[in-house]
């Protein structure tokens, strides 16, 4: 697949999420009062936390992987641009330090 498909795929799939949707409780947004505008930022503010509640299994094998990997690698690495061969390191970190806690 040629970069240019890959980047075409890559803006569909973004563009389909949820989050890159218009959303109709904001629509008039840019017209409001700041009152109003404050009040429909705090009354979706109040969504976030029941939509990650429903994505919890898919967060938690995430950072499982990430976690994994940060260990079994010792780097932290993102994938390069295709003209850069491989794997580029971001930062290296001292993974065996790494642990994950639950939040209180």
């Amino acid at each position: 697949m040629s970069s240019d498909n890959k980047l075409k795929n890559l803006f569909n799939e973004l563009n389909n999420l949820p989050t890159e949707k218009r959303n109709n409780n904001s629509m008039n947004i840019d017209v409001a009062l700041t009152s109003e505008i404050l009040k429909i930022i705090n009354e979706e503010d109040k969504t976030v936390p029941f939509a990650i509640e429903k994505e919890l299994p898919y967060i938690e094998k995430a950072v499982d992987l990430i976690v994994h990997s940060l260990k079994m690698v010792g780097v932290f690495c993102t994938l390069a641009q295709e003209q850069a061969e491989g794997w580029a390191c971001l930062m290296p970190l001292n993974v065996r330090q790494l642990s994950v806690h639950p939040m209180a």
